[in-house]
């Protein structure tokens, strides 16, 4: 209940009671975001590297699809993903992953983009959204990710 997967948290709740009362309708679209700057968390303050250091963003998809797989019962299918990186941040370890996308089909048929990020410009956040042939559903991006 510490919302640590985004199900129970109270926009979501929201989305859930919309999905079931059948007002979005069929999901066809949906999209999750999960950027998170963990640069200051790559290391201990004695230099030893974290976990969080070489894990590939895509490896921690719980935020940004957990929600749409708790809502709707379905489960992915198919996936196709990229990746991109840069060096500037100190202790930048070449070749990782920063950014990772991923466009995933459901058993449903819902096509669903997510997008996990772990070293960014900026503090980052998380952002939602399903689209449903009835309606439709929306976060607001960063700190504005609790709003519908």
């Amino acid at each position: 209940m510490m919302a640590e997967n985004w199900p129970y948290e109270p926009n979501i709740l929201t989305a859930q009671a919309l999905y079931s009362s059948g007002k979005r309708g069929n999901l066809y679209y949906g999209e999750a975001e999960y950027l998170h700057h963990l640069e200051p968390l790559w290391s201990e303050p004695d230099g030893t590297p974290t976990w969080r250091w070489s894990l590939p963003p895509l490896l921690y998809p719980t935020h940004g699809i957990g929600p749409y797989l708790h809502m709707t019962g379905d489960r992915f299918t198919e996936v196709t993903a990229y990746r991109v990186s840069g060096t500037e941040p100190p202790n930048a370890k070449p070749n990782a992953a920063w950014l990772e996308v991923a466009i995933l089909r459901s058993e449903q048929g819902c096509l669903f983009k997510l997008l996990n990020s772990f070293c960014n410009a900026h503090a980052g956040g998380h952002y939602l959204s399903f689209y449903g042939d009835r309606g439709s559903f929306e976060t607001g991006r960063g700190k504005e990710a609790r709003t519908v």
